[in-house]
């Protein structure tokens, strides 16, 4: 095999993974009402209020802003391909699920791919108090991962 054709075939499996794992958040709830909202940065998903998630979003790009201003790169808008793909599920249970994690303590993952990064967390909220482990912290902790890996590439 050529390496043309193994690196179609690549990106083939990571598009099927991609749509295995939107199946397998969206099909069981195929009656409840799913939103997507884009921004430059990301793509989100959820079966929530659209302008809870359009303000989530602007948070998220935010938060995008801020890093870039304190780790400097070239600015660039990702292809709509490049964006990371969020899906927000109803707990972290769904969360473990999809992930394929055994313990207690995973509440969101990211799993960066060329073409396909998709991060889960769960339903969104913000923190309530200090010590709280919001949704919202998860993802940015996650695109703070993101972010860096960029850094280095």
């Amino acid at each position: 095999m050529d390496s043309t054709t193994a690196a179609v075939l690549t990106v083939l499996r990571r598009g099927l993974a991609i749509a295995a794992l939107f199946l397998a958040v969206f099909a069981p709830q195929a009656r409840a009402d799913w939103h997507e909202v884009s921004s430059d940065h990301f793509v989100i998903y959820a079966d929530q209020d659209e302008d809870d998630l359009r303000r989530f979003a602007e948070r998220l790009e935010r938060f995008h802003g801020a890093m870039a201003l304190r780790y400097p790169t070239q600015a660039y808008k990702p292809s709509p391909s490049n964006r990371v793909t969020i899906f927000v599920v109803p707990g972290t249970g769904k969360v473990r699920e999809l992930g394929n994690f055994k313990g207690r303590s995973v509440s969101g993952f990211y799993r960066p791919r060329a073409g396909a990064t998709v991060a889960v967390v769960p339903t969104i909220s913000r923190a309530h108090s200090r010590g709280d482990l919001s949704s919202e912290t998860i993802l940015l902790h996650e695109y703070a991962h993101h972010f860096m890996y960029g850094l280095s590439a």
